[in-house]
């Protein structure tokens, strides 16, 4: 066996720990074995013994594998991390013996495909490991098969664009490894006509696992029609994984590398395309997208979706500023991300579980806030974290991205971004209002000790961290060092 590939694989232990849980769980089931529980046993442990390892990988000293295809610095780590985190939560929330064993191997093969993806620096690895997660998420939808074939036709179009925009670029510099692009677009002369195209093309297929404007308007018709389990599976870990490629696909292969500029509050960067304003552009069009939508929409998962399109909008912005500020400001704003829709969920579970209210117009009446306080204020409260409001850690982490901006010569995408954000306030604003009217009626519902835990776990580091983000913002400084910048 080749010698590196030996020493390797103690770098790779947090994927291969997810790899044998999903061949654990496929081999229990060719079997027979018909205790439900070992199988969300093994899911669990697989996810968490992952995280663990890669949370002590985090310190390590950043290196190149495999002749630069894949890397290991804290950029990947911390990525993996906050994957591997929201994909543990959601499971954890809605972990059911009766589940499918199929659905426990999705949710293993999401994160798995997201640590590759992040610390992929190959197109061709990292187009396979996005479309790893693509398959899953075309299983997880298939229960409704005509909206899901339209997804599914939508998703397999976008892919073709990015694997045309790969063939592109790869025709133009001669190599699918970012720094070797990044050192060819740096000496020699490009045609920036292919390059524009082929940033086109594979910004496409970005955008639709994203859940940019224009490239996909269909999520929110489907995620009414899911449950939020699979909602919160092939939406939070997933929008983490593909902003956090993007910004690597984007930052390493425009990166000058015949610069010999040493301001570190700087990104050197190869003129010609102007992929920033590109990015702006889609930017402010998903998150006025997100925050005007949310006006006339009643079905609560319809209005979660909605939501996370405005915010992964907001993450774009932060990659628009093409600064190591800005970089900062996306990986804050990506675990700030974690906290505030994980928490979002967990309360969209007990309202529908609890309560069986589907639609924001059935809050009106209710009294359900008066009565279940625990619950509807942490509820009110991870909206408001998203709408930015102060001194919420979503306000942060906005005031950082509208910063980075404003640096960068974006000062109309921060103007049109707080007034949308205004417009999602008077929203919420509204639903908290209807939450809290009405004469009680005996609606108290009890919320087990263990989700009270959970809730906790996620409420705290949305008010504290806004408070006091300090520790949070050196974590995402020191994430910011990306190997080739």
């Amino acid at each position: 066996m080749n010698t590196e590939i030996i020493n390797s694989l103690y770098n790779f232990l947090p994927e291969i720990t997810l790899a044998i849980a999903i061949q654990v769980i496929l081999i229990l089931s060719i079997n027979g074995i018909k205790n439900r529980k070992i199988y969300c046993v093994v899911l669990v442990s697989g996810i968490s013994i992952a995280l663990i390892m890669t949370i002590f990988k985090v310190l390590e000293a950043p290196l190149q594998l495999f002749q630069g295809t894949l890397m290991h610095d804290p950029f990947s780590s911390i990525a993996s991390i906050l994957i591997l985190a929201s994909t543990l939560i959601i499971v954890l929330l809605f972990l059911d013996p009766n589940t499918d064993i199929a659905e426990h191997v999705l949710a293993l093969l999401i994160p798995l495909a997201g640590m590759l993806a992040v610390s992929s620096a190959n197109l061709l690895l990292t187009f396979v490991s996005l479309e790893s997660i693509s398959i899953a998420v075309y299983i997880l939808v298939s229960n409704q098969k005509k909206i899901a074939l339209k997804y599914y036709i939508y998703g397999i179009t976008s892919s073709a664009l990015m694997l045309y925009g790969i063939s592109m670029i790869y025709g133009m510099s001669g190599s699918l490894d970012y720094l070797s692009i990044s050192s060819f677009m740096s000496i020699d002369q490009v045609n920036m006509l292919t390059l524009s195209i082929g940033i086109l093309f594979i910004t496409a297929g970005f955008g639709f696992k994203l859940l940019i404007v224009p490239f996909n308007f269909l999520f929110p018709a489907i995620s009414e029609k899911l449950s939020l389990k699979v909602l919160g599976l092939i939406s939070i870990p997933v929008i983490i994984t593909v902003i956090l490629t993007t910004a690597r696909f984007y930052l390493t292969i425009f990166h000058d590398t015949n610069s010999y500029l040493a301001d570190e509050s700087v990104y050197k960067l190869i003129p010609g395309v102007n992929w920033q304003l590109f990015l702006a552009i889609l930017s402010v069009c998903s998150i006025i997208a997100g925050n005007f939508t949310v006006l006339w929409i009643d079905n609560l998962k319809k209005f979660f979706a909605f939501l996370l399109i405005g915010q992964s909008g907001l993450l774009l912005a932060g990659l628009a500023a093409s600064s190591p500020e800005g970089t900062t400001a996306l990986i804050y704003s990506t675990i700030v991300f974690v906290f505030n829709f994980t928490g979002l969920i967990l309360c969209l579970r007990f309202i529908e579980s609890k309560f069986s209210v589907y639609e924001i117009s059935s809050f009106k009446g209710k009294s359900l806030g008066k009565e279940n306080i625990l619950l509807f204020i942490p509820f009110l409260i991870f909206m408001i974290s998203i709408a930015g409001v102060p001194p919420l850690v979503g306000f942060t982490g906005k005031l950082l991205i509208y910063s980075s901006l404003a640096s960068s010569g974006f000062g109309w995408l921060v103007l049109l971004s707080i007034l949308s954000s205004l417009v999602l306030m008077y929203r919420i604003y509204s639903i908290g209002n209807n939450i809290f009217s009405g004469k009680s009626i005996g609606n108290r519902a009890k919320i087990e000790t263990f989700y009270r835990i959970m809730l906790l776990i996620l409420i705290l580091p949305a008010i504290l961290f806004g408070v006091y983000a300090q520790p949070l913002l050196e974590w995402s400084k020191y994430a910011t060092r990306i190997i080739g910048l």
